[in-house]
């Protein structure tokens, strides 16, 4: 499989990264050396690939003098940079381990249906034992604490959102029929779609 955009700025941040940690700013000829050797042969594409992280302010370069008398130019990361980095970084994780974060706008559409989903718990209106109401509670706590987090994990509100729904479920069909009932599976359905 080829390497992607993200594969690049990942191998190539991180491979002057390293070389800065080091103490050192490499230099095209020994960047490009270490990317080949990483599996990244495309000199155009590195070049470019340069240019764009210099115009974003993620590296910056200068020109200097090797102590044969020729004339390099030397990157160093900057703190930009260093964030992206394990941006990228954590992308990577987070694709191979395949867990999945909620974006802020899933978040934005789920908290009012979890909110009204409370409501309905908390108010007495579903006919739940008292033990049953707990545990729904403390499932919509749980997708509550995931909305804050700043990593919000989607198989986690899916486990919680589908331990709502059998509790849901348990509730007589007349009472799941009528308005509260009703208007409480349907926030429950929009919320499932949302993290599906």
């Amino acid at each position: 499989m080829a390497p992607t955009s993200d594969d690049w700025r990942r191998a190539t941040l991180g491979a002057i990264a390293r070389a800065n940690d080091a103490d050192t700013a490499p230099d095209y000829s020994r960047l490009q050396e270490e990317l080949s050797q990483e599996g990244f042969e495309h000199p155009t594409r590195l070049e470019m690939l340069l240019g764009s992280l210099a115009g974003e302010e993620l590296i910056t370069y200068a020109e200097a003098t090797s102590m044969a008398g020729f004339n390099a130019i030397n990157f160093r990361v900057t703190e930009a940079g260093r964030r992206e980095l394990e941006r990228l970084q954590e992308t990577l994780a987070v694709e191979r381990e395949g867990v999945a974060y909620l974006t802020a706008a899933e978040i934005a559409a789920l908290e009012p249906l979890i909110s009204e989903i409370r409501g309905f718990a908390e108010s007495g209106s579903l006919p739940l034992d008292r033990e049953d109401v707990a545990d729904l509670v403390v499932q919509i706590d749980t997708v509550q604490v995931q909305a804050r987090s700043p990593k919000p994990r989607r198989n986690i509100v899916r486990s919680a959102l589908e331990a709502i729904g059998e509790h849901l479920r348990q509730v007589p069909a007349d009472v799941r029929a009528g308005v509260v009932g009703a208007a409480a599976v349907k926030a429950l359905e929009q919320a499932l779609q949302i993290v599906t």
